[in-house]
């Protein structure tokens, strides 16, 4: 977990470096646990893992446009692990998978599978907010989840409702055994 701004609004990026160094660079996943933004503007933001090594990765928080984003209170948690590891299996997704961002509606959802991850059970699933873009002009309610878990696909959502309008937002999945 990181807090790393001073100012908001200001786009920021801190090199995270690992306890230890992995053998070959590791697969990094990204995730808000933690903002704070402004009622007065749109909430646009978005985080990310770049720069990825054996001794650690860029994390990046992005906004845009008119968000203001007080950064000294944001969270982002991370998880590395081996590449090679086998029964892991991680992606982002978003609700722009889905449809554009200029037509918002309150529920998304897309089947996914594990690709060449075999699961010899049904795996356990962790899912987590890495992006958002929903106007100020009604509330912010966005729940991510998964459903349909099998040991070779799952169905992801990323729903609002009420009069939240939500353009989009996007999520981090790892499924394991």
């Amino acid at each position: 977990m990181c807090s790393f701004w001073n100012n908001p609004n200001d786009p920021a990026s801190v090199r995270i470096d690992f306890e230890r160094p992995f053998v070959t660079p590791p697969k990094v996943v990204v995730f808000f646990n933690c903002i704070a933004l402004s009622i007065n503007t749109n909430w646009r933001l978005k985080t990310t893992a770049t720069d990825v090594d054996v001794e650690g990765f860029t994390l990046n928080i992005e906004i845009w446009l008119d968000t203001t984003f007080y950064a000294a209170a944001a969270r982002v948690g991370w998880i590395a692990y081996p590449e090679d590891r086998r029964h892991i299996f991680s992606t982002s997704v978003s609700t722009m998978d889905i449809r554009n961002e200029h037509l918002p509606q309150h529920q998304h959802n897309k089947e996914i599978s594990f690709n060449s991850v075999e699961f010899l059970q049904k795996p356990s699933v962790f899912i987590a907010l890495n992006s958002l873009d929903i106007s100020k002009n009604g509330g912010l309610r966005v729940n991510a989840y998964v459903d349909g878990v099998s040991t070779t696909r799952l169905v992801w959502h990323i729903d609002s409702w009420a009069n939240t309008t939500l353009y989009s937002a996007g999520a981090t999945i790892i499924a394991f055994n």
